[in-house]
């Protein structure tokens, strides 16, 4: 289990660092387009795409934050009363389903960032930056979601099994 902490600190140390810097370096970009449009008359061709790569890397790898935050969305609705063995169950199958969903993002977002990475693709703007930054954003926040779901998974199976043995569910 300590294993499993010290991999849980670590990501969430990676995720509140990189959520401060992505919010950076999508501020000076999109400072430099406001100054140079509206003030110079002479926009650039290459902060808005800039902007958009990094957003998109920032929401890949932002889902594991969230997740360590209890961000994402819970349906309540109908889990809200289930105690012991059926909390368990009930937490199984939403850990098979991000697993799932999670794997195939690993799995065909790795192929994609693999094949762009192979090819050198640039974008088709005519700035032209290389893709495969971004790309390989999906499969690493992918991998990086699903280790944090894993994660709390344990422990919230470890909670419910707490309170089996204490009497309390």
């Amino acid at each position: 289990m300590k294993f499993l902490q010290t991999i849980k600190k670590r990501l969430d140390a990676f995720g509140r660092y990189w959520s401060l810097l992505a919010l950076l370096l999508v501020l000076f970009p999109t400072l430099e387009a406001v100054v140079f449009r509206a003030f110079l008359n002479k926009p650039t061709i290459w902060s808005s795409e800039l902007t958009t790569m990094i957003f998109g890397v920032y929401f890949m790898i932002g889902g594991a934050r969230c997740e360590a935050d209890n961000g994402h969305v819970v349906m309540d609705l109908f889990s809200s009363h289930y105690r012991g063995y059926l909390r368990i169950v009930y937490e199984t199958f939403s850990l098979l389903v991000c697993a799932g969903f999670c794997v195939l993002l690993i799995y065909f977002g790795g192929k994609w960032a693999l094949d762009v990475m192979m090819t050198g693709e640039k974008s088709e703007t005519i700035w032209a930056p290389y893709l495969w930054p971004s790309r390989l954003a999906i499969p690493l926040g992918s991998l990086m979601l699903f280790i944090r779901t894993f994660i709390t998974y344990t422990e919230r199976v470890q909670n419910t099994l707490s309170a089996l043995k204490e009497g309390k569910s």
